[in-house]
């Protein structure tokens, strides 16, 4: 039986990639210098079925190659790999480093930099970058010709030695461009963690039925990290006043002891937790609670 492998970003992204996956049941261990672990998770996977760290730029081209069944991998990374379009992409998810839950690729330059758009990019100007492919494609479209230069990191480093005018660089909170000098002039595209995998994956029935739970599995983890859930009790007499805080939806409501009122609880966006918890005290609710939630199938 052919394995079923998936890939995995070795990187700034481990933690959090590791931390979904073992969150929504899905073990997996590598050793101090291993990049190769057996999956677990139920009888989801067979003995054989692997997960591999790789150096995220490479993973999409592997799936494409159909070297590797699902891949992990930023949407800034696909659009660089040139393959895109023979993938699918199945879900983003909001995760980052810095848990602002995306990055964006920008153009940036100095703050003395006589270059104010990206209209003002000439022939003669050098851009410095990790994405040439997206760059050029991108410079293109904008209509500028400036000269694209590869780099492998340190980004924001290569306009303090004089070699590039301007560079193009992912970015979460844009401080490291701050802290080095420089400021963004344009946001070329916005950038998520996805889950990869190809029609070729998907045309074979069994890594197609690991495909769809995996996918669920984890859809499972995030709904519940945007979700709380919302206990709380209230008198018979302020029935019809709580309930209308939650158009749309009905809570799950049970009798209190002696026919004195109601415990509700139900499902709300985390967000909302901090108004509704105001909102409740003010109407007369009590014994409020929001609980994390571990997996929600909405």
């Amino acid at each position: 039986m052919k394995r079923f492998t998936m890939l995995l970003p070795n990187g700034s992204m481990e933690k959090e990639v590791l931390d979904l996956l073992a969150a929504a049941g899905i073990e997996v261990h590598f050793g101090p210098r291993g990049h190769q672990s057996p999956i677990r998770s139920g009888n989801i996977f067979q003995p054989g079925d692997v997960a591999i760290k790789l150096r995220p730029w490479d993973a999409a081209s592997i799936v494409q190659l159909q070297k590797a069944h699902l891949a992990l991998v930023g949407d800034d990374l696909l659009a660089e790999s040139g393959v895109a379009s023979k993938l699918k992409v199945l879900d983003r998810y909001p995760l980052s480093r810095g848990g602002v839950g995306q990055t964006r690729v920008v153009l940036a330059v100095r703050k003395d930099s006589a270059i104010k758009s990206v209209r003002d990019l000439r022939p003669n100007h050098v851009v410095f970058t990790e994405y040439p492919r997206l760059a050029k494609r991108w410079l293109r479209r904008q209509g500028a010709r400036a000269k694209v230069e590869p780099c492998h990191g340190s980004t924001e480093a290569f306009p303090s030695l004089g070699v590039a005018d301007a560079v193009i660089e992912n970015v979460e909170t844009g401080s490291s461009l701050a802290a080095n000098g420089l400021v963004e002039l344009e946001t070329i595209m916005t950038s998520q963690l996805c889950l990869v995998t190809s029609a070729k994956a998907l045309a074979n029935q069994r890594f197609r039925h690991i495909i769809e739970q995996v996918q669920f599995l984890l859809a499972s983890v995030i709904n519940a990290r945007n979700s709380r859930l919302m206990k709380f009790n209230f008198l018979v007499q302020d029935e019809e006043r709580i309930l209308e805080l939650f158009p749309g939806k009905t809570p799950t409501v049970s009798g209190l002891a002696k026919q004195t009122g109601f415990a509700a609880e139900i499902v709300v966006p985390v967000e909302a937790v901090n108004d509704l918890f105001f909102q409740l005290k003010k109407r007369g609710a009590w014994a409020i609670i929001a609980d994390p939630i571990a997996r929600l199938v909405a």
